[in-house]
């Protein structure tokens, strides 16, 4: 089936759910690797019933702007650039509000920019994590009045804030936790299976005996990324035993 297809598809399921598509405001990608476009050749626009969508290198959906390879750079240096705007705003107002009103306006800013949609940031490039980090700890220093030489693990452990690498883990693991527990959304808990192990490890985390797989394996999807951060808390889990044991 080619993409002309699928989008005519998507058409009459909307006809018959009594909906319909507006061409002058549909946006159309493909999303592959550069090695797999560059093999399947390049794909100009698409038609949706009469009309012939040109194909972007880039949509926005939901707040989350998607390039065809996923490797959302393009969204990473708007978040960073939003961020930036608003932290530049926080500084010209900083003596004249409390602590409390600083840790505020900046737990609502990581909210509404770093940590919106953040899961589909796993598996991003180390160089996306570090724009965001970045951004992470101009924003503390911003709060705290810290220098910029100042080290800032110090200064974001006193916030209780983690880094944005372990920000992202935890919403997946999150997500997959509530998939599993509660069954919705059910596209998603469709593709998770519980794998109970005859024999449990010697250290493992409590309520997590099970260990969720993934019935398909995409490398950055949900499915396949929690195992490895249940394992990778169970080695954390492990070694904490063992600090205290000595």
């Amino acid at each position: 089936m080619n993409i002309d297809s699928c989008f005519q598809a998507v058409q009459h399921w909307f006809t018959l759910n009594g909906l319909s598509l507006n061409p002058d405001k549909s946006e159309a990608i493909v999303i592959g690797t550069s090695a797999r476009q560059r093999t399947e050749g390049v794909i100009h626009d698409v038609s949706l019933g009469s009309m012939a969508i040109p194909v972007s290198d880039s949509v926005k959906s939901l707040g989350v702007i998607i390039d065809n390879t996923l490797s959302f750079d393009d969204h990473v240096n708007g978040v960073c650039r939003a961020s930036y705007q608003y932290i530049r705003a926080l500084r010209h107002v900083r003596k004249c509000i409390s602590d409390d009103d600083a840790k505020s306006i900046a737990v609502s800013i990581i909210s509404g920019k770093l940590d919106y949609c953040n899961s589909v940031l796993y598996g991003t490039s180390q160089s996306n994590i570090a724009k965001l980090q970045r951004v992470h700890n101009t924003l503390a220093r911003a709060v705290t009045g810290a220098r910029k030489r100042d080290r800032i693990t110090p200064t974001l452990a006193g916030l209780h804030w983690l880094p944005i690498a372990a920000r992202i883990d935890y919403k997946v693991a999150l997500l997959t936790f509530k998939t599993l527990t509660t069954g919705r959304p059910s596209y998603l808990h469709e593709l998770l299976q519980v794998h109970r192990p005859t024999r449990l490890p010697g250290a493992y985390l409590p309520g997590w005996h099970g260990v969720a797989r993934a019935t398909q394996e995409i490398p950055r999807a949900i499915p396949s990324a929690t195992p490895k951060l249940i394992r990778r808390g169970r080695s954390l889990h492990s070694r904490n035993i063992g600090l205290l044991i000595s």
